[in-house]
């Protein structure tokens, strides 16, 4: 039986019962694995590949570039705890995925402050008028946020009349993609075409005007990158694919 890679990921993030059996799939074949596949690159050459814990694929990069462009751009930061972590911004980045063009991120939650002794508004990262001279009484603070489904956030009422969400942070999933161009328009401009790679396809943005790019069935790798696409040849049966 043959499954596509996107029909395997499917299945195996929907049936928890099949990550054992997963495990033992991938602990078989990876020591017949090539070298060319282990040893692929993710990154542009002489750039880092990542940032403290996380992984940094191109078409994302550390410092100047090393990115697509500057949105791209993240910056290897020390954090309070005295780790590093990509950061843009305010924003910082915990894990990146090429293929379903998604980064996880942790990011500061918007405040909105009144302050009844000088009748001034005290903004985070927030910049909406919500008029709290008509509030304040029981609620000095508004906050904004995005925050992922299923994520680690839970309201309480309690935040309503406390300060309790003031100078916190939230995780939340944002959608990337390339351009502003749908695939047909993007491979027309060879120059700017952003999957490099041999055995890459694209993928018109479902979140966006812009594309994404992917390796094609029985590949894998970066395919934004030049021989990023790398094949795996062996298969468990001359009717099965690993990906």
């Amino acid at each position: 039986m043959r499954e596509t890679k996107r029909n395997f990921l499917q299945k195996f993030c929907a049936a928890p019962t099949a990550v054992a059996l997963s495990h033992l799939l991938l602990l078989f074949v990876l020591p017949f694995r090539t070298k060319a596949s282990a040893s692929a690159n993710i990154a542009l050459p002489g750039c880092p590949d990542s940032c403290g814990e996380v992984s940094i694929p191109y078409p994302f990069g550390i410092g100047p570039n090393c990115s697509f462009s500057k949105a791209f751009e993240l910056q290897c930061n020390e954090t309070i705890d005295g780790i590093s972590a990509p950061y843009r911004g305010a924003y910082r980045y915990l894990n990146i995925s090429l293929s379903s063009g998604q980064a996880r991120v942790d990011m500061p939650i918007s405040s909105q402050c009144y302050n009844s002794t000088t009748q001034q508004v005290n903004y985070t990262d927030w910049t909406v008028n919500l008029q709290y001279f008509r509030v304040y009484n029981f609620s000095r603070c508004g906050y904004a946020m995005l925050t992922e489904e299923d994520g680690l956030f839970n309201f309480n009422t309690g935040f309503i009349t406390t300060d309790q969400l003031l100078h916190q942070n939230t995780t939340a999933v944002i959608d990337w993609f390339i351009g502003n161009t749908s695939c047909d328009i993007a491979k027309a401009n060879v120059s700017s075409y952003a999957c490099r790679s041999d055995h890459s396809i694209c993928l018109n943005s479902c979140s966006g005007p812009g594309y994404l790019c992917n390796c094609s069935d029985g590949y894998q790798g970066n395919p934004y990158l030049d021989r990023g696409c790398q094949g795996l040849s062996l298969s468990l049966s001359s009717d099965a694919k690993l990906c």
